[in-house]
């Protein structure tokens, strides 16, 4: 599988972000890419590995009552990041998708 990304971003735009934010936009970007990359690489190997991987974007205010059902209710190890959700357990996927979807 090969994927690709591809963004524009100048000096400007950076001294504007970093002015108007207090934040070094490079050094933020390169955080979240590294850890896109690192998810990425995680989820397809789980999901080789048997895991089950569902997608499901929430709203961000849900966010929370999701955390503590998935606390309270899986009874294997789960993963989640950005609207991904890899369960090592089928019935504990089945039962997120039965309640949540």
């Amino acid at each position: 599988m090969t994927r690709s990304l591809t963004a524009s971003w100048t000096y400007e735009d950076d001294i504007d972000y970093n002015t108007q934010f207090g934040v070094n936009f490079e050094h933020e970007l390169i955080k979240h890419l590294q850890k896109s990359i690192d998810w990425a690489v995680l989820r397809d190997c789980l999901v080789d590995a048997g895991w089950t991987l569902v997608k499901f974007d929430i709203f961000h205010w849900r966010e929370a009552e999701v955390d503590n059902w998935l606390k309270q209710h899986c009874q294997g190890e789960y993963k989640v990041y950005t609207g991904e959700y890899i369960f090592e357990r089928p019935s504990d996927a089945s039962h997120f998708i039965l309640r949540w979807l």
